[in-house]
């Protein structure tokens, strides 16, 4: 019974035309919007665009270098499997954040230019996603059936709201939330219209933005994905069990595609030192109920454009110390402003909580984001970090806010659309005047001095003032909204005019808000990288002739504590290793490797250096300004060659067991192998140190993925290399594979048996050839799957489509 109704209703769908799409008054066409959108992005990035100004931090030290060693390797026809220039030598590809694959990285990857034209290319990639943030909103808008002004002023707000405007400099998250409004319309239209086609393109669009390389916004898109998923069942008015088949064709694709990433990124996490985070780390960057002010004012803790000169190197840096470990990051980290008009909008579409369930989908979700925002300032988060798998890896859980960027411009758009409607727009009079008004005073009384009685921190007359600036500046971009919207109730302003003066309104707000965020005034990368272009170019030739590392960052020695902590004295930047080919054991990377610095105190500061095969280093007694020293760097003459025989060796019962006894200092790391395997070979009995087995090594080939060596020895002997043990490396002698044992807990050493022998070794991992097996599969089904129902869809008939009308 229930069957036939079902065949019945989803007849007389088909028999019912697609929705007409509402559209303005004034008739224009998408084009039309889509060109303001691109003028209102042309204006906020006018000077990035002309070249006038530069974006920083990780742009700077993260991304360009990563850009520039991928081009470099694939220009080579080199896979980016392993980067030797920083950490001593670490996973690349692996490290999900680095972002190979991701196509527009692919695309940058094969720009023949200099660095100056490269990173100018760079930057204008990354805003261009913005623009295509923009452009997709607005087609989701319209998707809704929502009309063309409204559906721009969603896109407006969008594209210009507080998480991409201060997250530009961290280009991983915009990469995945740009496509996310697309992502949405294919998944809600394949739901609905029961099309695997829709659902096949969305799986393929969603995957390939996982390659962008940023797990938690991926893993807060999936959440946000999956519940609003549920929201469309439920909102179909034919719905059926079978119908979750779409969904799930649209997900299995997306992991599917990016198993090749994924995989890799698994056997990475369980070698890192980032495995998991206490409570207390995972908090960081939590939003405190102070913070909730922000999206109505949002500089008024500070904020931290990245100016040194002008208005915006004015503004005090972001102050609040409510979350552990906050800074003047924290201002990018916890920022959400949307506009005062699209809040004010996208609020007033909880009206309709009775009645519309994309209103209670929009309520729930924002509850319940919002509880995982707040983090150790609610108790929700603590729950989740203890008891869903996926919490406890990531820092900043505010970071889940950025769905309440996306949410609030769609239902102001929606909201907009019903006041402009004369059937519905008294309903929202009496509420939307009251919110206007209710901001506007607000705003008044902070710019008056209010919160200096609340908040102590704010006896400081700068923060004070400033403070009192952006709340008139709130009392003024609601003022606007309340006077356009009285206007047009009291019958002053023709309802025509009532989109083009919202958008107007939303554009200067969000234009003041932003305008020259983490844009400066210098050459950017290129200019920084450059300032000690020399030193860099002086070890890159000494480097030629034989293989060492360098550590340009001082490290900080205290008494009895193990060698880890670093200073801010850097000879050369961070990551410039990869840009001018030096061997280097720091870096910048939230992924390092747990082995990446053997086990040792600070009294063995030497035997570090040694292991390391570091040449050159900075002096950690060094203090700059005194007289007596003038110069940091120092030769080390007693580092250990990159590669070389022992003899000797002591096994230990486990990796534990290694690092105690390297804690301990007791073990001699110029005569001695620590082991926590025993050796398949019969080592030589102990003799003279002074004269062991006559033996020779030589490095044939250095290549970032392969090592070339050729090893002689007298005797049966352990070929150790000052390389970091990694699972993903294989070595074989004579074209026959052997073990890689772990030598003193960071290192590589293989058995050699006496005589000469040609050794290499090899980056070649398991997990990358079975990811990219599947993932391979993956596209080949997908598109298989796209002919095929292609082939079968009736040329002649109509698209089919659900009868619902979307509120």
């Amino acid at each position: 019974m229930t069957k036939r109704k079902s065949q019945k209703a989803e007849h007389r769908n088909r028999q019912q035309p697609e929705p007409r799409i509402a559209d303005n008054r004034t008739g224009l066409g998408d084009r039309y919007y889509l060109s303001a959108l691109a003028a209102a992005w042309i204006l906020f990035y006018h000077r990035i665009l002309l070249g006038q100004a530069s974006f920083w931090e990780d742009l700077v030290r993260q991304e360009f270098p990563h850009r520039l060693f991928v081009r470099e390797s694939l220009l080579n026809l080199r896979f980016p499997h392993w980067n030797p220039f920083v950490f001593g030598g670490m996973p690349f590809f692996s490290a999900l954040h680095t972002g190979v694959m991701y196509p527009f990285n692919l695309i940058m990857s094969f720009i023949p230019a200099g660095h100056e034209t490269y990173w100018y290319f760079l930057q204008v990639m990354i805003i261009l996603h913005l623009l295509f943030a923009g452009i997709c909103m607005y087609y989701f808008c319209r998707s809704r059936h929502i009309s063309r002004g409204s559906s721009f002023i969603g896109a407006l707000g969008y594209m210009l709201c507080g998480f991409f405007i201060t997250q530009v400099i961290h280009s991983l998250m915009l990469y995945i939330i740009a496509w996310l409004p697309l992502i949405m319309m294919l998944l809600e239209q394949a739901l609905r219209r029961r099309r695997f086609t829709l659902a096949i393109a969305g799986g393929l669009i969603l995957g390939l933005t996982i390659f962008a390389g940023h797990p938690q916004i991926t893993f807060y898109e999936f959440l946000f994905l999956g519940a609003f998923t549920i929201y469309v069942w439920f909102d179909k008015q034919d719905r059926q069990w079978r119908d979750f088949a779409i969904p799930l064709v649209l997900f299995t694709i997306a992991v599917g595609l990016s198993l090749v990433q994924i995989l890799p990124t698994v056997e990475l996490s369980e070698q890192s030192g980032r495995i998991g985070w206490t409570f207390l780390e995972a908090s960081e960057g939590s939003l405190s109920f102070r913070q909730l002010l922000t999206f109505l004012v949002p500089k008024i803790f500070g904020a931290w454009t990245g100016a040194r000169t002008g208005s915006a190197a004015r503004i005090p840096p972001f102050w609040l110390k409510d979350s552990p470990n906050s800074g003047y990051y924290t201002y990018w980290e916890t920022c959400f402003y949307t506009g005062i008009a699209v809040l004010i909008l996208g609020f007033l579409y909880l009206r309709l909580i009775k009645k519309s369930r994309f209103a209670q989908f929009f309520a729930l979700w924002c509850g319940l984001s919002l509880a995982v925002a707040l983090g150790n300032h609610f108790f929700v988060y603590r729950l989740l970090f203890d008891f869903v798998p996926g919490f406890g890896t990531f820092r900043i859980p505010a970071r889940i806010l950025f769905t309440w960027n996306l949410l609030l411009p769609v239902a102001a758009a929606t909201t907009l659309d019903k006041i402009n409607d004369p059937t519905l727009s008294k309903d929202y009079r009496r509420p939307i005047l009251i919110a206007a008004a209710a901001c506007t005073t607000f705003g008044l009384l902070i710019g008056l001095g209010l919160m200096q009685t609340f908040w102590p921190e704010l006896t400081n007359s700068r923060l004070a003032s400033f403070a009192a600036k952006q709340g008139w500046l709130l009392s003024l971009n609601a003022g606007l909204v309340l006077l356009v919207f009285g206007l047009y109730y009291g019958n002053r302003l023709p309802s025509r005019f009532l989109r083009p003066a919202v958008a107007g309104i939303l554009a200067l707000d969000l234009l003041v808000f932003g305008w020259g965020q983490h844009m400066i005034n210098d050459q950017g990368a290129p200019q920084h990288f450059r300032e000690n272009h020399q030193i860099a170019r002086s070890l890159k030739d000494e480097s030629q002739d034989e293989q060492f590392r360098a550590n340009m960052r001082q490290f900080i020695l205290e008494p009895d504590v193990v060698i880890n902590r670093k200073g801010g004295l850097m000879i050369l930047k961070k990551n410039q290793g990869a840009i001018d080919r030096v061997e280097l054991i720091e870096g910048y990377n939230p992924l390092q490797l747990y082995r990446r610095l053997p086990p040792l105190k600070s009294d063995n500061f030497q035997a570090l250096l040694d292991l390391l095969n570091v040449k050159y280093y900075v002096d950690p007694g060094f203090r700059p300004g005194n007289p007596a020293q003038q110069n940091p760097l120092r030769l080390n003459p007693t580092y250990m060659p990159r590669a070389r025989f022992f003899y000797r060796a002591t096994v230990l019962e486990s990796d534990s067991a290694v690092k105690k006894r390297m804690l301990e200092g007791s073990f001699d790391h110029r005569r001695e192998l620590l082991l926590s395997e025993k050796p398949s070979i019969t080592l030589p009995p102990p003799g003279d140190d002074a004269s062991p087995p006559s033996n020779h090594v030589e490095i044939l080939s250095y290549e970032p993925n392969r090592i070339e060596i050729e090893a002689q020895t007298q005797e049966n002997g352990l070929l150790w290399l000052s390389e970091i043990w990694y699972p993903a490396w294989k070595a074989y002698i004579n074209g026959e594979s052997t073990k890689i044992h772990r030598a003193d807990y960071s290192f590589r050493a293989i058995e050699i048996p006496a005589g000469k022998h040609r050794v290499e070794f090899v980056y070649r991992s398991k997990y990358f050839r079975l990811g990219a097996l599947l993932s391979l599969l993956t596209l080949t089904a997908a598109v298989g799957g796209l002919v095929w129902c292609k082939m079968k869809s009736p040329k002649s008939s109509p698209p089919h489509s659900n009868s619902h009308k979307h509120n």
